[in-house]
């Protein structure tokens, strides 16, 4: 509702980039304070930092999108945000795309700090580099996004990214444990591709549903999309342990990847990517 809709892309890179920069930086200040401050104190900064944040809201104007006078209603209030998305087509599948690649990538955040320990021998330091790298990819991802506008089609591209993040996620699980250095510079490009899937998603959202029910629609997606992220983690001690850390990126990566290249075929979901590219 503020930035304008040509933008969208642009400001949702940019939101992708100060996250990046945040996890990047973060650590490094907060291991800085440990060494001179007491944890309660570091705690605190927490809280200011959130004063900080909710005060800037103050000077800022949000248009307040007009709405219809009725008694609130919790269970017709999601009814209508299920049949805002039915009724734009090719969004239900995005959201079903989006909602399998969440339970296939679950597992693989919970064990990513533990497969350089664990398969590539690595220590805390290392772990360490692996993290930081994907923070930097991105970073750089966010950088992309929010350096210019997309022209091209944004179901192509998230296709793309999912397909070469799937790729990166099997790359992984293959490599001998002798090849951290390929693994931890390949890891840059996974973040990359999350940050660029993270901002076109947000903006085909942002695009194709009416600012009064978009609030809603967003919180209706994070919460359809918990449970299978909830199932990933509780499945991935499981998975660790029947089919091994490398194995459960492997499959994690077809997984994905077969959805990056399945999505080239529904031509609902292409159409509303191009139609996303015009507005």
């Amino acid at each position: 509702m503020i930035v304008p809709s040509k933008e969208l892309t642009r400001a949702a890179g940019i939101n992708q980039t100060i996250q990046s920069l945040c996890g990047i930086v973060a650590p490094v200040i907060g291991a800085a304070l440990i060494t001179v401050m007491s944890i309660e104190n570091i705690l605190l900064i927490d809280v200011a930092g959130a004063a900080v944040a909710i005060s800037s809201l103050f000077f800022v104007h949000i248009p307040d999108p007009e709405k219809q006078d009725k008694v609130p209603d919790l269970w017709g209030e999601i009814k209508e945000c299920f049949d805002v998305i039915r009724s734009r087509r090719g969004l239900p599948y995005i959201f079903f795309c989006s909602m399998i690649i969440n339970l296939a990538i679950a597992p693989v955040a919970v064990l990513f700090p533990l497969v350089t320990v664990s398969h590539f021998g690595g220590d805390a330091y290392q772990m360490s580099i692996v993290e930081m790298l994907w923070g930097v990819g991105a970073f750089a991802g966010g950088l992309v996004m929010g350096a210019r506008r997309i022209k091209s089609n944004y179901m192509v591209l998230i296709n793309i990214v999912n397909t070469i993040l799937g790729l990166y996620l099997i790359v992984s699980g293959v490599l001998s444990p002798q090849h951290f250095v390929v693994f931890a510079v390949i890891t840059a490009f996974g973040g990359l591709c999350c940050a660029v899937f993270n901002a076109l998603f947000t903006a085909i959202l942002q695009k194709s549903i009416d600012h009064a029910v978009l609030g809603r629609v967003f919180s209706l997606f994070f919460s359809i999309t918990m449970l299978p992220s909830v199932l990933g983690i509780v499945g991935s001690g499981f998975l660790a342990d029947t089919i091994g850390i490398s194995q459960t990126f492997f499959y994690s990566g077809i997984m994905i990847a077969l959805m990056g290249l399945v999505s080239f075929l529904v031509p609902s979901a292409m159409r509303l990517g191009n139609d996303c590219r015009k507005l």
